[in-house]
């Protein structure tokens, strides 16, 4: 049995159309898939916490609330902080206040007594990102009790998929002598 040239070429010609048909389903697909994907934002959990300070310090001690955050799922991009230190006593002027994190940079605000913001950059999901807020306790002009609170939230350009975890607050009562 001679099998004949032309047999082979009609077959080639064959597979060579389903082949191509086969490439062009899949570049079709992959495309669809990169954009639908690339227009979805990405999802994100933000955590911020604070871990217990003491319940009470001495006016003129300094106070150090120490926050963590984290990102328990998925990329947080652009991660920023707003934060209020503030005295129960609002009119209490406020000592010098310093925000030092270990990613990004925060910035005193000049116009908003006690509040600070922070610009933290991205963080990876498992990745940490420490921020230390510390003042002096001092004497208010209603005396005591006197209590010094500090609030933060946190966000980013991520989809948040749970909000609660979000926002943190701590207060320490200061105690006169």
């Amino acid at each position: 049995m001679t099998l004949n040239p032309l047999f082979f070429k009609r077959a080639l010609s064959k597979t060579q159309l389903i082949f191509s048909s086969l490439i062009a389903t899949i570049l079709a697909t992959s495309a669809l898939f990169v954009v639908v994907h690339a227009n979805r934002a990405i999802e994100a959990d933000l955590i911020i916490t604070q871990p217990v300070k003491p319940s009470a310090i001495q006016v003129g001690e300094v106070i150090q609330y120490q926050m963590a955050i984290k990102s328990d799922i998925g990329l947080s991009k652009n991660i920023r902080l707003v934060g209020d230190l503030l005295y129960s006593d609002p009119s209490t002027i406020l000592p010098p206040l310093t925000v030092i994190p270990t990613h990004g940079s925060c910035q005193i605000s000049t116009t908003e007594l006690g509040r600070y913001e922070c610009e933290l950059g991205d963080l990876e999901p498992g990745d940490l990102i420490l921020l230390t807020v510390t003042t002096d306790a001092v004497k208010t002009i209603s005396g005591p009790p006197e209590v010094i609170a500090n609030t933060a939230f946190v966000y980013s350009e991520a989809i948040e998929l749970d909000m609660s975890n979000n926002q943190s607050y701590r207060q320490t009562q200061v105690l006169f002598e």
